[in-house]
Order: structure tokens, then C-alpha cells, then sequence
């Protein structure tokens, strides 16, 4: 399982390296980055794809590897994977080419399903006990809270999202918070950052793995900005950095949620945010699907 895991790391990590490159394009919306992270986690989940000649991660990875390719399925529309560690003299099923790399890859196959399950349990028991302490909070007004548990607003649970406020924003003007809170609510981003945490821990012997979840969590913030102001136009976008900036002076250093993520990243986003037009739109289309045509084929 580990050999299988370890060459579907290599792909994933040129393909978000491509993506982390196309991240310092600042006119492409972060709402436009944050769903192109979706490629390189495919690629950590799904160990074959389609055969294409256009195919970046074929071409750049096997100028560096000498790389072969396995077929998985030959026909109309041939799948297959690639052999990138070299290791393995076949994959079905897979036969190392000497004794001593059977030894090796059958051990450390057992040390990546032991610190998997051991992660994957740290983040279950950190996901219910963060949702038994959302559900212990006196309600303030439908499904937001004012708690001492938290020190910045934050979002919890997935199926029935609570919205958790810090006492210290008693009597202040929140509009600007909650419309962020509500923002990652439709959104769906609970989700999101759950299944890229559980995509890290499965690839934690990868140090590009949480590197890339870290940039997919502060732009997972900023495209949040955006669809807030999406909604209440640009000429509101000083008042809602200003709430930002205000809320970072008043928090904790520990907190991490509407003042956290590359602060003065945010700000910069804000400020120079301009509405997605229909030709702008129908660009940042079709860069998703050249970049995912070049990155999810072999």
C-alpha cells in the first residue's frame, strides 16, 4: 500500500507546485486557487489516470525520473500509473525487484497505516470534542454563540454549523464577522478543511503535503473574503479590512480564524478586490481546465 502512496506523493507534489506557481498570479481570484487545490489532493487520492500527450506531470517528472509507465487499463481510454520510485518489477500484484526492498516497503508500509490511523483518530476526537463544546454554549441568536472557549470567531461542526463568538465582542458591531462566519457556512468550508487535513495525514510523511495545506487554509480565508464582498460591494471592502484589522489587535495570539491566515495577505485581497466579469470568468474557466487536463493525466 505504502509503494502505491509514495509514488501518487510525487505526483501531487509537482502537481501543487504548478498550483502554488499559479498562486502568485494576483489577479486570479483566491476563490479560483482555493478550488484548484482540488488537483494535487486527487492526485494523493487516486493512484492511476488517463494516458494524455499533453500531460504535464509525465513530461516534467520524467525528465528528472526515469519513469515507467504501468498500464492499468488498455482500450478506447487507457489508464494507467507510473513507476516513479522504480522499485517494483510489477504491479499486479506488485513484486519488488529484490528480497531486501519487499522487507523494506512491507515495513514501512506499516509504519504510515499506524501514524495514519494514529492521526486520523487525534482528529476525530479533536472534531467531537470541539463540537460536544460548541453544543454546551447558550445560543445568542439562531445558530451563533458568545463563548469563553474560543478566543476568535469560528465556525464548528459540518451537518449543523454553530457559529461561536468570544465574549470580548460583546457589544460591539459584528455585522461584518458574522457575514464572514455565515460566508464559510454556505460554503461549505468545514468540509473542505476537514478532507484536506484527513488528504495531509494519509500523505504525513510528505513535508510539501502540510506545506500545501497551509496555503490551501489561508486561501480558503481569502476566497471567503471574496464571496463577502461579492456581497456587499467593493465600496465596503475598506470597512470590512478595517473590521479585520481591528479584531487582529483585540484577539489572542492563538486564535486563528477571522483575524488569522497571512493578515496582511488578507487585507491586500480585500482591498484590491474587483468583481469576477463574464470574459474573466470564462478565463479562469478555462485555466482550470487546461491546468487540469496537463495535471490529472499521466
Amino acid at each position: 500500500m505504502f509503494y502505491w502512496i509514495f509514488n501518487m506523493s510525487i505526483t501531487a507534489s509537482l502537481a501543487g507546485a504548478v498550483i502554488l506557481l499559479v498562486r502568485f498570479i494576483h489577479k486570479i481570484p483566491r476563490r479560483v486557487i482555493a478550488a484548484l487545490w482540488c488537483i494535487p489532493a486527487l492526485r494523493m487520492l487516486i493512484p492511476f489516470a488517463a494516458d494524455s500527450r499533453f500531460s504535464l506531470v509525465g513530461r516534467l517528472i520524467d525528465s528528472c525520473l526515469s519513469a515507467k509507465r504501468v498500464a492499468l487499463a488498455d482500450g478506447e481510454l487507457d489508464f494507467g500509473t507510473v513507476n516513479y520510485v522504480g522499485a517494483a518489477a510489477s504491479y499486479d500484484p506488485i513484486t519488488y525487484k529484490t528480497h531486501q526492498l519487499h522487507i523494506i516497503f512491507n515495513a514501512c508500509t506499516a509504519i504510515w497505516a499506524t501514524v495514519v490511523a494514529l492521526l486520523l483518530l487525534f482528529v476525530l476526537f479533536s472534531y467531537l470534542h470541539a463540537i460536544k463544546q460548541a453544543s454546551s454554549e447558550k445560543v445568542l441568536q439562531d445558530n451563533t454563540y458568545f463563548s469563553a472557549w474560543v478566543s476568535a470567531p469560528a465556525v464548528f461542526g459540518i451537518c449543523k454549523p454553530k457559529i461561536l463568538l468570544p465574549h470580548f465582542l460583546k457589544n460591539k458591531d459584528n455585522t461584518y464577522i458574522l457575514l464572514h462566519e455565515r460566508a464559510h457556512i454556505r460554503r461549505k468550508d468545514n468540509l473542505w478543511r476537514l478532507s484536506a487535513i484527513i488528504v495531509a495525514c494519509v500523505h504525513w510523511f510528505n513535508p510539501l503535503a502540510w506545506i500545501y495545506l497551509r496555503f490551501f487554509l489561508n486561501d480558503l480565508e481569502q476566497a471567503c473574503d471574496e464571496t463577502v464582498l461579492a456581497q456587499i460591494g467593493k465600496e465596503k471592502a475598506p470597512e470590512y479590512a478595517r473590521a479585520l484589522v481591528d479584531f487582529a489587535e483585540q484577539k489572542s495570539l492563538l486564535a486563528s480564524a477571522f483575524g488569522g491566515g497571512y493578515l496582511k495577505g488578507r487585507v491586500k485581497n480585500i482591498l484590491s478586490y474587483r468583481r469576477v466579469t463574464l470574459l474573466s470568468g470564462i478565463t479562469f474557466f478555462t485555466v482550470c481546465a487546461i491546468l487540469a487536463a496537463v495535471l490529472l493525466t499521466n
